[in-house]
């Protein structure tokens, strides 16, 4: 009897100790609670969408091991520095939110930002944990400076050019009656140097390229007749005696010389003739040189052929689009043996004034304008092409230019206008910019409207992802031209 008697008081005891609960639920000691964090500002408070990473720094108080930053909704590994700061790293696609890419209308969007701790007991109410929330911008699109006026001369359309080196420094040549200038830029176009005395006059347009050795690489046209090529091995101070390349035939004018430069000592250049005595017909031409500019031959001519440009790519392939007269198509052909052999041609897309430009995985970005603009892109070196994707811009586009940056954002700077030699308040220099390899792109930007015309567009962007732009603003009833420059602020 006493053994079941025991028996009873053990089971009813051990019953009575499930029961109870002293230490909370589930028999967790919920006597040391973790504090409430305190979240009293973050720096930075906003940031460009996908640019470089960053680091983002909460400043508050009760802040412990362990703690998250929980950014646009996605919770980020913290930097514990102390009780009142963390740190965390943010990536250039953590600022690309989801259902507003892309077509940037409004000009921001807003994130929150807020602090959270880990739990003193499993059962710790979330609430207790997470600091109250802070504001972020994610601006769409970039901002720039207000135009300048650059100390250059300016003698026609399209005489000057900008191009940027390994370091970052910025380099523009332009030519006036007076002869041939340049002018460099060490931080990001704030201050410019003295001008630089290249050659006597003559040359209405000039066309920059780095090589892989930092080199500069100039294409000079000389009274739309000629060609010549000069290069500097010492950032501008000097360069070498001026070499023809070619002398136009029976008249016959220049026009859209572009430079590209491969691998070591590997160079093409690309251009177009309008046919002396034959309107409306032109032809376009390919040159390469296999010793840093020394000797040049021309390997390919094409006929009824005009707007042609190229670029190369981190392999130092030479990718060329140009305009077929005939159709209207752009057309493309590659070479991977540094200009000796080219692929056949192909048609790409529709438009006039190709840009082509390589990005740092070797795809392939053309964008044309004429009516509008129209994008295309390949991923496998020209031989498949993107649907065409049409960006939202103004009716009509001259001087279209592209330029990608290191993450592979591409930019575009171009001149828009509604209606042929009928100004109006539409007309201007404008800027887009795709984050997801040119599927969308950001609304036009209005970057200066034009008094009468603004030509000879060029822009380039820096590793970071500065844009940096200039051109030649045309007065008609002086005739007078006027180089400008802008940059991005963010």
């Amino acid at each position: 009897m006493k053994k079941y008697m025991l028996s009873a008081l053990i089971v009813i005891l051990f019953l009575a100790f499930m029961a109870c609960d002293p230490g909370g639920a589930n028999g967790e000691d919920q006597s040391n609670p973790n504090p409430k964090p305190v979240l009293n500002s973050i720096s930075p408070t906003s940031v460009l969408s996908h640019t470089a990473a960053f680091t983002l720094t909460c400043s508050g108080s009760s802040y412990i091991q362990g703690a998250v930053i929980v950014f646009a909704d996605k919770e980020m590994t913290a930097n514990y520095v102390g009780s009142d700061e963390l740190t965390c790293t943010i990536n250039p696609d953590d600022t690309v939110i989801a259902g507003t890419r892309y077509l940037a209308n409004p000009a921001s969007d807003i994130v929150t930002v807020y602090v959270k701790n880990p739990p003193g007991y499993a059962s710790q109410a979330a609430s207790s944990l997470e600091s109250e929330k802070l504001d972020f911008t994610i601006r769409t699109n970039h901002t720039f400076t207000d135009p300048k006026k650059l100390n250059l001369p300016a003698i026609s359309h399209s005489c000057a050019d900008i191009a940027i080196n390994s370091e970052g420094n910025l380099f523009v040549v332009s030519s006036g009656n007076s002869g041939l200038y340049l002018i460099r830029s060490t931080d990001k176009g704030t201050h410019w140097s003295n001008r630089v005395k290249i050659s006597n006059g003559g040359y209405h347009t000039s066309l920059l390229a780095f090589d892989s050795e930092d080199n500069i690489n100039l294409l000079l046209n000389h009274g739309s007749r000629s060609l010549y090529f000069t290069r500097s091995i010492d950032s501008g101070d000097t360069w070498s005696d001026p070499i023809k390349i070619r002398e136009s035939e029976d008249n016959d004018s220049i026009f859209g010389a572009y430079i590209a430069a491969g691998k070591k000592r590997n160079l093409v250049i690309v251009w177009f003739e309008g046919v002396s005595g034959d309107p409306g017909t032109e032809e376009c031409y390919l040159s390469r040189s296999s010793d840093y500019g020394v000797t040049w031959k021309m390997t390919r001519k094409f006929l009824d052929s005009e707007d042609i440009n190229i670029c190369s790519d981190s392999e130092g392939n030479f990718n060329v689009v140009w305009m077929s007269s005939g159709t209207g198509m752009v057309d493309f052909i590659r070479s991977t043996d540094n200009g000796k052999g080219w692929t056949n041609r192909k048609s790409i897309t529709s438009g006039h004034y190709p840009a082509i430009v390589s990005d740092s995985s070797g795809n392939i970005n053309v964008l044309a304008g004429g009516g509008g603009l129209i994008f295309v892109r390949s991923t496998d070196n020209g031989k498949n092409w993107t649907e065409t994707i049409r960006l939202p811009c103004s009716a009509l586009t001259e001087y279209v230019t592209l330029s990608v940056d290191q993450i592979g954002n591409l930019n575009t700077v171009y001149s828009g206008y509604e209606e042929h030699f009928e100004p109006s308040e539409q007309d201007g220099i404008y800027y887009n910019r795709s984050v997801d390899n040119g599927a969308t792109w950001t609304e036009s930007l209005l970057l200066t409207s034009i008094p009468d015309r603004y030509h000879g567009i060029r822009s380039v962007c820096d590793k970071a992802g500065t844009i940096f732009v200039i051109w030649i603003e045309w007065k008609r009833a002086t005739n007078e031209f006027t180089l400008y420059f802008t940059c991005s602020t963010d």
